[in-house]
């Protein structure tokens, strides 16, 4: 794997400042003096995918936002086409918005920062998609006089209802299965008292 460029935008001072971690906690988390920390956060050394992997398993519930910014924004895109363009699919359902050719993670891991083919390639298919936002996070996700953003509560909301169908569509086959028994069984011992 290709080390983290120090132009990367793995914003590690502002992940730190937004969850009130001091240099020295982390450090002690991740395994490391806290001198490396400051180099990190000043851009003169690079995180190991092993630290950046501890950051992102979150075990004290850490808002990561801010940690590589450009997968947040990925994470939202996504959401945002699945509800709204795609009528709430299934993440494995929608390969063909990110390639599987490991983008996903090198964006999480901070190696690379949203590819500007694969932007072109939703503000073809979604215009109402902020190019620029895209790219570097500035301004909003949907330009303005256009669809709105789907809100956390939304998305949830939308893979409940998905969830309660699924639940529907399951009872009424285990119905028709148990009523398709029934009736074999009921068949079965007519045969059998007509002998």
């Amino acid at each position: 794997m290709p080390k983290i460029a120090r132009n990367s935008l793995v914003n590690l001072t502002a992940f730190r400042q937004r969850n009130g971690i001091l240099q020295k906690d982390l450090a002690d988390y991740l395994g490391v003096s806290r001198g490396y920390i400051s180099l990190v956060e000043s851009g003169r050394s690079n995180l190991s995918p092993e630290n950046i992997g501890k950051l992102f398993a979150n075990p004290y519930h850490w808002n990561d936002e801010d940690l590589v910014p450009a997968f947040t924004r990925l994470c939202q895109v996504q959401d945002y086409l699945c509800i709204t363009k795609y009528g709430q699919r299934e993440d494995s359902e929608i390969s063909d918005l990110i390639p599987p050719d490991g983008t996903v993670e090198a964006i999480k891991y901070g190696y690379i920062d949203i590819p500007v083919d694969l932007v072109d390639k939703w503000c073809a298919d979604s215009p109402e998609l902020n190019r620029e936002w895209l790219l570097t996070g500035k301004g909003e996700m949907i330009t303005e006089g256009t669809t709105k953003v789907p809100s956390q509560i939304e998305v949830l909301q939308a893979k409940i209802d998905k969830l309660e169908a699924a639940i529907e569509e399951y009872k009424t086959t285990v119905e028709r299965l148990v009523g398709s028994l029934s009736k074999q069984i009921t068949e079965a011992l007519q045969v059998m008292s007509n002998k």
